[in-house]
């Protein structure tokens, strides 16, 4: 795919031209990056900024590097208003007299705070102390469970992290150190 950067100094701009639509991936680049589609012109548009020149660069030199979730990615890493990125899982932890663990995985990121999530498999992993109605679960990065995208907006959390309200629960980012335990009753 052939792109042609042009910079708008009138403007204070940055316009990228296709000979055809750009594939998905580099569209994901652009939207990410706060690119804009300009309807008369035919072309996607920035304000002059490094990023904005590093994107357009790397999109004209075919460098665009992209996840095996299929999700684009600049060499610089994207990061919303409340610190989350592309890959980055979110946990809840509900039920009553058992324990559920879903786990969610951000896909895509929107505007400042709004993030879209699919949901993802957890692995249960036998561990010493617990019953056979009990285990520690550990969420499989890239294993959807369904096709369902979810739009929800991540809130600071007020010193304890960032927050997503669920329906059933408030999902918290999960980190390598956490521990997630299930239990369930047949």
């Amino acid at each position: 795919m052939t792109a042609t950067m042009v910079i708008n100094d009138v403007q204070n701009g940055i316009e990228l031209y296709f000979e055809d639509k750009p594939e998905q991936k580099i569209l994901n680049v652009l939207k990410i990056n706060k690119w804009r589609w300009h309807n008369v012109k035919k072309c996607w548009y920035s304000k002059q900024s490094e990023v904005a020149f590093k994107t357009a660069q790397d999109i004209t030199e075919n460098k665009i590097p992209f996840t095996c979730t299929s999700q684009a990615q600049t060499t610089k890493e994207v990061v919303n208003e409340c610190g989350i990125k592309i890959g980055d899982i979110f946990y809840t932890s509900w039920g009553y007299e058992q324990t559920n663990v879903d786990f969610y995985q951000v896909i895509e990121l929107r505007g400042k705070t709004t993030v879209i999530l699919r949901e993802i498999a957890g692995k249960i992993v036998p561990s010493e102390g617990y019953s056979s109605m009990a285990g520690l679960i550990v969420p499989q990065a890239n294993k959807f469970v369904n096709k369902k995208l979810i739009t929800k907006r991540v809130n600071s959390g007020y010193g304890n992290g960032p927050i997503i309200k669920f329906d059933h629960s408030s999902g918290h980012l999960h980190s390598e150190d956490d521990k997630h335990y299930c239990s369930w009753y047949y």
